[in-house]
């Protein structure tokens, strides 16, 4: 392998640890936010009747964190496919 090709075999290898790395602080924030206003959450929102609006809040709040933890699982497993198929 050349030197340009190893080059960028280890930039691509860089650049794809350092995405990972920004998955899990994103997913990591998400959490222990959701964590330190639960308390909160259930003092001020829940206590009270269900309405559009809690649903509405439920959708944004809960399932992104799902979609979010899911999806960086999903897209690490192709990913780490594609790449290693990209460089052989």
């Amino acid at each position: 392998m050349s030197s340009l090709g190893s080059e960028s075999v280890s930039i691509g290898v860089s650049a794809f640890h350092h995405y990972h790395e920004f998955q899990f602080a994103m997913i990591t924030l998400m959490v222990y936010d959701h964590a330190i206003t639960l308390g909160e959450e259930y003092d001020l929102f829940w206590r009270g009747p269900l309405s559009l609006s809690k649903v509405l809040y439920l959708l944004i709040r809960y399932l992104t964190l799902a979609f979010s933890a899911l999806l960086s699982g999903s897209s690490m497993n192709k990913a780490s496919l594609l790449f290693l198929r990209c460089f052989q």
